[in-house]
């Protein structure tokens, strides 16, 4: 990045050309302010897994993104997507496919889910880990490559910037 764009203390400048939203009232700010004023809440039961035995039984999750098959990743990848639209259409600069400036991102941890990781405990092993160790050992074997990209770290803004062709 050229010093052009760069503060006093080497930090890139960031002006914010747009915004977008995605809560657990909808996507975009006309469906969440409407959401807000009609006095609803976010808050529902969760059903993404069960809550037998927990204290907490109610969140603000995020659904109706149409994400098939489920995953943290694939989530946070909608989420950021419909966010993303918002706000360049906002900013009115550059098209959808071509944004011309940086992508900064910020995006819970892209980690390992329970599917993925029964996938791994299944597959067949050399030895007789079990546990941790078992996961592990069927990492390092390549045994669910295809989740790979999905759960690499940057792989939510590596998406995005592939959909916006951010420069």
């Amino acid at each position: 990045m050229s010093a052009t764009y760069l503060d006093a203390k080497g930090r890139p400048v960031v002006v914010v050309t747009g915004r977008g939203v995605v809560t657990a009232l909808g996507a975009g700010r006309t469906s969440n302010w409407r959401a807000l004023t009609a006095g609803r809440s976010g808050l529902t039961r969760i059903s993404r897994f069960s809550c037998h035995g927990l204290k907490t039984t109610v969140a603000g999750t995020v659904d109706g993104l149409g994400v098939e098959p489920y995953s943290a990743p694939a989530l946070c990848v909608a989420m950021a997507t419909e966010a993303a639209s918002e706000a360049i259409l906002e900013a009115g600069i550059g098209t959808p496919s071509a944004f011309p400036g940086a992508l900064f991102l910020a995006t819970p941890p892209a980690e390992i889910e329970w599917p993925q990781r029964r996938q791994l405990y299944a597959a067949p092993s050399a030895d007789d880990a079990r546990g941790y160790r078992r996961l592990l050992a069927a990492a390092r074997l390549g045994r669910l490559e295809s989740a790979f990209p999905e759960f690499q770290f940057a792989s939510v803004a590596d998406r995005l910037s592939e959909r916006f062709g951010t420069q």
